[in-house]
């Protein structure tokens, strides 16, 4: 099983659905929560890839979106540039699949996931 662990940051927790934008950073998730979001909750969730079809995605950075490539695709993957400018990947969520095959495992404070 390819599993991956990704954080989004918040102000609250959040359950998977399909546009959920997850990133292998905690540290950027954090960035995101209190930085972008007015928030200070991170939710760490495993994303079980197997059998997910993934497309690997350009970033405009300045639109600040990815380039959603044509196609049927479960999750997307794109490397993003934080606040900080760390660049992390990240997947976006594209198919009820992929919400399926994504697991809350936690939720921690911004300053946690900061230093985690």
């Amino acid at each position: 099983m390819q599993t991956e662990t990704t954080y989004h940051g918040s102000t609250d927790k959040q359950r998977p659905r399909v546009g959920l934008c997850l990133t292998t950073s905690a540290r950027s998730a954090a960035g995101y929560a209190t930085e972008k979001n007015g928030g200070d909750v991170i939710t760490v969730i495993d994303l079980d890839l197997d059998g997910l079809t993934i497309a690997e995605a350009e970033y405009d950075f300045d639109a600040g979106d990815p380039i959603i490539p044509t196609g049927d695709y479960d999750v997307i993957v794109y490397t993003d540039s934080d606040m900080y400018l760390d660049d992390h990947e990240t997947f976006m969520l594209m198919s009820p699949r992929a919400v399926q095959q994504s697991r809350v495992v936690e939720t921690m404070t911004a300053a946690e996931a900061y230093w985690a």
